[in-house]
């Protein structure tokens, strides 16, 4: 067992040098052209190895090493591991439904559940042992998780929501890699593996560059609908 656990963390490295070096690919190429499907894929299949074996070594840490520091560091990981995943899996599975208009199916409801319920607990933690950390990423989980839940048990109302919603939880897998790069190399840098900063800094940059670019796209769509609809608007008067 102890042989596959490190060969699965091997994997594990090479999977998040893999979706480091992609990343970029797909958030600068054009949007739905053959590079960014192509190199969006291998970030996506990159980040689902990097979850998995995640939650297994963490999983396994959990369940053999007693020490309270390693459990508490085990189980974060292994919280991070559901936060990462499960916005990857929502950014793809908004692509495959961007034409529903009822609710989403039972798995996009069941992943958006375990990702709120693994918040709240990871927060609850965080405040019954006054650790920040816990309580910041715990809380992202629990209000993301929520708005998952409330995205799909609503008809979308807006014309271009997968494309918001793609763009959202795509870039936040991005967030997720960086962060993870960051703890990593935190002693390089001459941080704490726990260092609040190597934590949330990528969040700090990368949230408020998502929602420019969200607004971003939000007026340029709604500008083109605008002129669409006053040119279908002016063929009806010539035609009356």
């Amino acid at each position: 067992m102890e042989s596959l656990v490190i060969g699965l963390r091997a994997l594990h490295v090479v999977a998040g040098c893999v979706a480091l070096l992609v990343m970029a690919v797909p958030l600068l190429a054009a949007k739905g052209g053959r590079a960014h499907r192509r190199a969006g894929w291998v970030f996506v299949v990159a980040m689902a190895v990097i979850c998995s074996t995640g939650l297994f070594t963490s999983g396994h840490r959990i369940l053999t090493d007693p020490r309270p520091g390693v459990v508490a560091g085990s189980m974060f990981l292994f919280y991070v591991s559901i936060l990462a995943g499960a916005s990857a899996f929502k950014g793809m599975r908004v692509l495959r439904q961007k034409h529903r208009t009822g609710r989403g199916g039972a798995l996009d409801l069941a992943v958006a559940g375990v990702l709120t319920a693994a918040g709240a607990a990871t927060a609850l933690v965080g405040l019954r042992t006054g650790q920040p950390l816990l309580i910041a990423f715990g809380l992202l989980g629990a209000v993301g998780g929520g708005q998952q839940l409330r995205y799909w048990l609503s008809p979308p109302r807006e014309r271009m929501h997968w494309w918001y919603e793609h763009m959202g939880d795509m870039g936040g897998t991005c967030i997720a890699a960086l962060t993870a790069f960051a703890v990593a190399n935190a002693r390089n840098l001459g941080l704490g593996p726990f260092s609040l900063r190597a934590w949330l800094l990528p969040t700090a940059i990368g949230a408020p560059l998502l929602v420019y670019w969200g607004n971003a796209y939000r007026r340029r769509f709604e500008g083109r609908a605008g002129a669409e609809a006053e040119r279908t608007s002016e063929v009806r008067v010539v035609a009356s």
